[in-house]
């Protein structure tokens, strides 16, 4: 929404400050909001993203929670909930390759990327650990190059 529809920023401004929203600690999305709310709009850009984007949400979810505790054991919400598994994975395999290709395409960002890769997927290595790991081993890499 922020690039492809209201064009705010390019791609790589929001890898950068997703990547920024990523390394700080709660949801990755409430972080790039308040980010945003505060560099365009201040301290109550902040807050009025960091509501907005919750408010409207605990709302749904309450009344998610309230039928899911009187109508979750039906076979058909089971059911349901089953075929919305692989279609939230997709988003996720989705939004994933929309950020790669905004990537720059370097022998570095490949290198970090497949680290990345091998410590979490291969090792099973926590994602928290791979971060800690990887994030101050790019940032060195990084300045050593310039």
């Amino acid at each position: 929404m922020l690039v492809e529809r209201k064009q705010w920023l390019t791609d790589l401004e929001f890898a950068e400050l997703l990547s920024m929203g990523q390394l700080l600690p709660g949801p990755n999305i409430s972080n790039l909001a308040v980010i945003l709310g505060r560099q365009y709009f201040g301290i109550k850009g902040a807050f009025a993203a960091a509501s907005g984007l919750y408010a409207f949400p605990f709302c749904i979810i309450l009344m998610l929670g309230w039928a899911y505790q009187r109508y979750g054991q039906l076979p058909i919400v089971q059911h349901m909930l089953n075929g919305v598994m692989p279609v939230s994975a997709g988003l996720v395999i989705a939004t994933a390759l929309k950020l790669l290709r905004s990537f720059p395409r370097t022998w570095h960002t490949a290198s970090f990327m497949l680290l990345a890769f091998v410590l979490v997927a291969l090792l099973h290595w926590p994602l928290w650990l791979a971060l800690l790991t990887l994030a101050p081993c790019a940032v060195l890499a990084k300045w050593r190059m310039k």
